[in-house]
């Protein structure tokens, strides 16, 4: 191999290689996408649709197809959240190159004829190149995770809306169950005076005049209302009539 071919690989593997370590962190975002934004919020519509049904009273026709339905969703998205999960504990498990820091203590040892930097470049290139080979099987490995993992998660919304479907049904038909209400504290009843209240005025009772005519002199009295007697009784010489 003459030594422009071996520049010309040298230099072919350290691009390819950099273009499969740019796609390693792209797996990295898409995983954690899908763990946000495809994983927790279908968990929480299961979790959701089974907290719903313990409102409602037993049914089996309507309960064992909604709790099986939803078991299955729950298994399918176990499934593509171990395919999720389990890639991120192998975000770091990739091989590397050597560092130049590592291979300048080789540089300031080769002899001038250049005999030996062509060997270093030579067992470079077969590094490069099973970094390369190592490097792109765990991505394609990754990435088939991630596309199985997506499978999954659709697969279990299917059974999801089944569940979800039979649970509103049953809300529209079923009375729910009676809520219980537990009291911590002793309730406190104070019975209040209508006329103790602070800064109102108490209204006074009404009071009723009455005229008595004795003598062609009339005289007019204020008196309380209960004490007024009634009309046609006799008072002295004096007749009340009450106004």
């Amino acid at each position: 191999m003459t030594t422009d071919t071996l520049e010309w690989r040298l230099q072919y593997a350290i691009e390819y290689y950099a273009k499969q370590h740019e796609a390693m962190h792209r797996i990295k975002d898409r995983i954690n996408f899908l763990a946000v934004l495809l994983i927790t919020p279908i968990a929480s519509a299961i979790y959701f649709v089974y907290a719903a049904r313990k409102d409602y009273p037993s049914n089996f026709a309507l309960d064992v197809p909604a709790v099986s339905a939803l078991a299955i969703s729950a298994a399918l998205l176990a499934y593509a959240g171990y395919k999720i999960f389990g890639q991120l504990a192998k975000a770091h498990d990739y091989p590397y190159p050597q560092q130049p820091s590592e291979l300048s203590k080789y540089f300031n040892q080769l002899p001038q004829d250049g005999t030996e930097l062509r060997k270093l470049k030579g067992n470079m290139l077969d590094a490069y190149e099973s970094i390369i080979s190592e490097t792109k099987q765990r991505n394609d490995g990754r990435n088939k995770s991630i596309i199985d993992a997506q499978r999954f998660a659709a697969y279990s919304t299917i059974p999801l809306l089944i569940a979800a479907s039979i649970t509103f049904a049953q809300s529209t038909t079923a009375p729910s169950k009676p809520q219980e209400v537990a009291i911590t504290k002793p309730l406190l009843v104070k019975l209040e005076n209508p006329n103790e209240h602070k800064g109102q005025s108490v209204e006074q009772q009404p009071r009723a005049v009455a005229t008595c005519s004795c003598n062609n002199n009339t005289v007019s009295a204020a008196r309380p209302r209960a004490s007024i007697p009634p009309a046609g009784a006799a008072s002295g010489p004096c007749r009340a009539n009450p106004q």
